[in-house]
């Protein structure tokens, strides 16, 4: 997974990682806080839960999942746009690969 590959790169190179998770309790998950990352649980759905893991980052490599709906898709990348801005975050950086496979853009 890309996230996860730049969340343990980070930590290689000793910088404080914020690991956003779905369930705190994954194998994924417990590798990256073994490491030495934070786990912050939520969804890209819940504003309250991107506030709570944005709060106080610098920066936020965003990382959607495919298969979400271009819609979706878009919905979720405000989301983590609008938490950020809230916390003052300086940077975001946003990759996705939902899109791949699709002939047109519904």
């Amino acid at each position: 997974m890309q996230g996860g590959a730049v969340a343990r790169a980070l930590l290689a190179h000793g910088l404080e990682v914020t690991a956003f998770v779905r369930n705190s309790e994954s194998g994924p998950a417990q590798e990256l806080k073994a490491l030495g990352a934070k786990l912050a649980m939520g969804t890209m759905d819940d504003m309250q839960s991107l506030e709570a893991a944005t709060a106080g980052q610098d920066v936020v490599f965003s990382m959607q999942p495919s298969g979400t709906a271009p819609g979706a898709e878009s919905e979720q990348a405000h989301n983590i746009a609008s938490a950020a801005h809230k916390n003052g975050v300086k940077q975001i950086i946003h990759t996705f690969v939902s899109a791949t496979g699709w002939r047109e853009m519904p």
